[in-house]
């Protein structure tokens, strides 16, 4: 990352296990659930041309984090106007690692939610 690129990241939300093929997400209250949440999050390289022309953008998705850890879906609820974030957000993502959701002590799979704000 070069000194005029800021990549700010909103926090992850876990949301839940559940098969979600409707896409609509909505929180599980659970006692005995917990959440994913990142291990390790690789940032999304912001586009050359969008820095040279002074251009940001917003990336809303939601991603599947399977029970090894990896990202098994994911889903553009808020694509970018350009897609080269979106497509920088999608590789920044299959490299991250998660620790798994889990449900009665157990690693499930879960949908969770997360916005990249690319701003100069």
């Amino acid at each position: 990352m070069n000194g005029r690129q800021k990549v700010v990241c909103a926090v992850l939300v876990g949301v839940g296990s559940f098969g979600c093929m409707d896409r609509t997400i909505s929180p599980v209250v659970r006692e005995d659930f917990e959440p994913a949440t990142l291990l390790r999050e690789d940032v999304p390289t912001y586009p050359e041309w969008a820095i040279e022309q002074g251009v940001g953008d917003t990336v809303g998705v939601q991603v599947l984090v399977g029970v090894d850890s990896t990202m098994k879906a994911l889903w553009f609820e808020r694509p970018a106007r350009h897609q080269d974030f979106d497509s920088a957000v999608a590789q920044a993502l299959r490299k991250s690692r998660w620790n798994p959701a889990k449900s009665q002590g157990n690693p499930v799979e879960s949908w969770c939610s997360k916005r990249y704000v690319f701003e100069l």
